[in-house]
């Protein structure tokens, strides 16, 4: 039986270090991850900014100087050679969808697919009436189940 995996936010982060670090992964047909970050500075740059120094990106990095990118995103992106499929919503104001967009543009799979959605919010694709979309999603997986 074909196997999916879903992350979404800090979940995608765990998938793509599972993904890449797990030797025997047959029954894994792909991935859906869902509100990605590419990048743990990055992204706590990005809420210090916000909460803390509006007017200076620059104080939000200094900020993060001692946070580890050795298991981000970014890093495990070129090693993915699985099918994946991105989304992100425009509307996530957690996460910013540049996030994703980093991390899709870094992974090593051949198959990876990115698409964007505006009817919801981090990782609330799978928990509001979204048919259309998640038709999409097991439209894509069901294209996949055989590999």
């Amino acid at each position: 039986m074909p196997t999916f995996i879903l992350g979404q936010s800090l979940g995608g982060n765990i998938a793509s270090v599972v993904l890449t670090e797990t030797p025997r992964l047959d029954r894994i047909k792909g991935a859906v991850l869902d509100s990605m970050y590419s990048s743990f500075k990055e992204l706590g740059a990005v809420k210090i900014q916000i909460k803390y120094t509006p007017k200076s990106r620059f104080l939000g990095r200094l900020g993060t100087m001692l946070i580890s990118e050795v298991d981000a995103p970014f890093v495990r992106a070129p090693l993915l050679k699985h099918p994946l499929l991105v989304i992100h919503s425009r509307n996530d104001f957690i996460v910013p969808m540049s996030e994703s967009i980093n991390f899709y543009r870094n992974v090593g799979s051949k198959d990876v697919e990115f698409t964007s959605h505006l009817d919801s919010g981090h990782t609330d694709v799978l928990q509001r009436d979204l048919s259309s979309f998640r038709r999409q999603v097991v439209e894509w997986m069901l294209a996949r189940k055989g590999n």
